[in-house]
């Protein structure tokens, strides 16, 4: 099934002009003392939609062509920060009424609240500059350059790097890359490019190394620049005690990937979809002379934002595997197979050979040691236990089994020296009496096999 992103979805790259620190908040007991935000799952850093969606709102006012417009956008970011409780509700709070408040939303005490009509999602690291010995590389895995829309010929294997670049040394030997303090083999994949981004730097694109999946993240967190600070003291110019900090921050060149949705469906008019995405779009070049994130007045923040609307498309394959029906019974006359049992009270079809592990059919005689179906009686003239009667007029000696199969015929009496009286029972190896059902002693369970009956003499001996 082929799955199109819509055309009202803007793809944005973020390339880092300056280090970048988007605090994690607080303080952290590890190198530095100010984090910076990651993903949870794979410890990347990453551009929060909350982040960018802020920023950008505020400089779109700036970047605002109409003066009334702007005018109007700014006085209502005016009454938005109010914090004079004693005014009354149309003057505190967004006005809802503004190009700024019609395209991000706004919250109202007079007026409610509504959603904007253009959506952030956070930017996700596509490629990631490193020092080597052959100067920097940026570094990104197959997964996320697909994802952005790249080519991706060959993958790396656990323990080696693909470039696209031709790497210094002797003909017919190993070619080798450090990453930091990292050291692998590597192999050259001519097709490993990056998504066509007009406007960003050329060696970006001609400089990339693929790395293994899970090394990734360890590769980018040992590589990231961490700074000192130090407050002053104002009376003395010196250094204020206990005002030194650290944190992490970002390097310069490093390149992001984020989406914007604007929606559509809730604005009236081509016209004003078209109004939306210029406002978003005119809020973005403002990225590269203001910055974003914390530490923006000393040397961080600043971003160049390229957005284009040339958007990939994924497939993604159905799954037409069906889970066998375990309940399923075969159909009449089908061999089931090697090692199956029939259901409880099935029989197999007539003339058909029961598979190895399958029971015998009804009126077939179990050799010794076996046992019959479940819940399938022996049929007339067949002893469902192993136990045997002795032909007429012979007695058999003590322990000893006759053949088995074998009935007295009916009229005579085994000549065992004793008969035994109306009403009761046979003792154990007596012939039963006449009119009752020979080898139908007791009907096995259909829950439980049939126990096996005692040989003769094992446990009393026979009269």
């Amino acid at each position: 099934m082929d799955v199109n992103m819509l055309d009202n979805t803007l793809r944005c790259y973020a390339l880092t002009l300056d280090p970048l620190h988007i605090g994690a908040g607080g303080y952290r007991l590890a190198r530095v003392d100010n984090t910076i935000i990651r993903e949870p799952g794979t410890d990347l850093p990453k551009l929060p939609a909350s982040s960018v969606a802020g920023v950008c709102r505020n400089y779109a006012i700036y970047a605002l062509a109409d003066e009334e417009q702007k005018k109007a956008a700014k006085d209502c970011a005016t009454k938005r920060d109010e914090k004079d409780q004693t005014k009354p509700a149309k003057d505190r709070g967004n006005c809802g009424d503004c190009a700024i408040c019609r395209t991000f939303g706004f919250a109202s005490l007079d007026k409610g609240s509504q959603i904007g009509r253009v959506k952030f999602f956070d930017g996700r690291l596509l490629a990631f500059p490193v020092r080597t010995m052959v100067g920097p590389v940026w570094v990104s895995t197959a997964s996320l350059l697909a994802e952005a829309g790249g080519a991706v010929g060959k993958k790396p294997g656990d323990e080696e790097l693909i470039v696209n670049f031709t790497l210094p040394g002797n003909p017919g030997e190993p070619r080798k890359l450090n990453l930091g303090w990292l050291y692998f083999g590597t192999r050259k994949d001519n097709g490993l490019m990056l998504p066509e981004i007009p406007g960003l730097p050329d060696a970006l694109g001609q400089r990339l190394v693929l790395a293994p999946e899970w090394l990734f993240a360890e590769i980018v967190n040992n590589n990231l620049e961490v700074r000192t600070s130090m407050g002053v003291d104002f009376a003395t110019g010196a250094g204020k005690s206990g005002a030194l900090f650290t944190y992490e921050a970002v390097p310069r060149a490093a390149l992001f990937t984020f989406d914007v949705v604007i929606d559509t469906h809730r604005c009236a008019t081509d016209d004003e979809a078209a109004k939306i995405k210029e406002i978003v779009t005119s809020g973005f070049e403002l990225f590269a002379t203001l910055g974003m994130g914390g530490m923006s007045t000393r040397g961080l923040g600043r971003l160049k934002i390229v957005v284009t609307e040339l958007l990939p498309c994924f497939e993604e394959e159905p799954n037409f595997e069906e889970e066998p029906n375990l309940g399923e019974e075969p159909s009449v006359g089908e061999e089931p197979s090697v090692g199956e049992k029939p259901s409880v009270g099935e029989e197999p079809s007539v003339g058909e050979e029961p598979s190895v592990g399958e029971e015998p059919s009804v009126g077939e005689e179990p050799s010794v040691g076996e046992e019959s179906s479940v819940g399938e009686e022996p049929s007339v003239g067949e002893e469902s236990s192993l136990e045997e009667e002795p032909s007429v007029g012979e007695e058999p000696s003590v322990g000893e089994e006759s053949s088995l199969g074998e009935e007295p015929s009916l009229g005579e009496e085994p000549s065992l020296g004793e008969e035994p009286s109306v009403g009761e029972e046979p003792s154990l190896g007596e012939e039963p009496s006449l009119g009752s059902e020979p080898g139908l002693e007791e009907e096995p369970s259909f829950e439980e096999e049939p126990r096996r009956e005692e040989k003769p003499g094992s446990e009393e001996e026979l009269p």
